[in-house]
C-alpha cells in the first residue's frame, strides 16, 4: 500500500515537471513569435515617439541588439521585422536592443535636436506629456517628412536639407560647433508631410505640425 501511495507521488512529480516544462516552453516561444513587435513598442515608448509620442524619429538609427551587434533600421517597420528575424536565429539570448546615441528628432513645435544620450533625452521629456497605451499597439511614425526641406538656424541663417542622411549630419555638426546654445534649430514652414497610407498635407505652421500631431492619436 505504501509503494503505491510513492508510486502515485512520484508520477504526480512527473507529471508536474512535463506541465511546467511545457507551460516555460510555451512562454519562450511566445517570447520568440512577438519579440520583434514589442521591442518595437517599447522603443518608441522610451524614445517617446511615433503615433502616441511627442516626437518623430529622423531615421536611419542604429539599435544594438543583446549579442552586441550593431543593426540599422530604416523605421519602425523595419525595426520590428530586422528584431523579429534576430530572436527566431537567436531564441536563447537574453536581453533587449538599444538604442544607439546620438539621435535626432522633430518635436511637436517643428524644433529638430540631436540628443547626445539618455540625459539629453530625458530634458527633452519633461517638455513632452503623451499617452502610451498599456499594451503595444503600434510601432508606426506619425508622419514622414518629405525633403527637401530648410531649417532655420539660431545664427539667422537657413540650411537646406535633401534627405534625412544630411539632415541629421547637420544637426550633429550644429551642436557640435555650438555646444553651449539654448536655442535649436527649427523648420521652415511650409513642409509636406506623408502619412502613413501615402497621403500628404501641407503643414504652414507649427500650430498646424502640432495638429497635425494631435489627429494622428485620436
Amino acid at each position: 500500500m505504501l509503494n503505491n501511495q510513492i508510486k502515485i507521488k512520484v508520477l504526480a512529480l512527473l507529471c508536474l515537471g512535463i506541465m511546467i516544462s511545457s507551460c516555460s516552453k510555451e512562454d519562450s516561444d511566445v517570447q520568440v513569435e512577438n519579440y520583434g513587435f514589442t521591442e518595437s513598442y517599447e522603443m518608441q515608448k522610451n524614445l517617446n515617439a511615433g503615433v502616441h509620442g511627442c516626437f518623430e524619429l529622423v531615421f536611419p538609427l542604429n539599435l544594438e541588439l543583446p549579442d552586441g551587434n550593431v543593426i540599422e533600421i530604416s523605421s519602425f517597420e523595419d525595426g520590428k521585422e530586422q528584431l523579429q528575424a534576430w530572436k527566431e536565429a537567436n531564441p536563447n539570448v537574453d536581453g533587449r536592443p538599444h538604442v544607439v546615441f546620438p539621435v535626432e528628432i522633430i518635436t511637436e513645435d517643428g524644433s529638430v535636436v540631436s540628443v547626445a544620450d539618455k540625459d539629453e533625452l530625458k530634458v527633452q521629456l519633461r517638455e513632452c506629456r503623451s499617452d502610451f497605451p498599456p499594451r503595444p499597439r503600434h510601432f508606426r511614425p506619425c508622419f514622414k517628412v518629405q525633403y527637401p526641406i530648410s531649417l532655420s538656424l539660431p545664427d539667422g541663417t537657413t540650411l537646406d536639407v535633401n534627405n534625412r542622411i544630411e539632415l541629421k549630419q547637420s544637426l550633429r555638426e550644429w551642436k557640435a560647433n555650438h555646444p553651449d546654445s539654448a536655442q535649436r534649430p527649427t523648420l521652415d514652414f511650409p513642409i509636406t508631410i506623408e502619412y502613413e497610407d501615402g497621403t500628404t498635407q501641407e503643414i504652414a505652421s507649427k500650430e498646424d505640425l502640432k495638429q497635425a500631431k494631435k489627429d494622428c492619436r485620436d
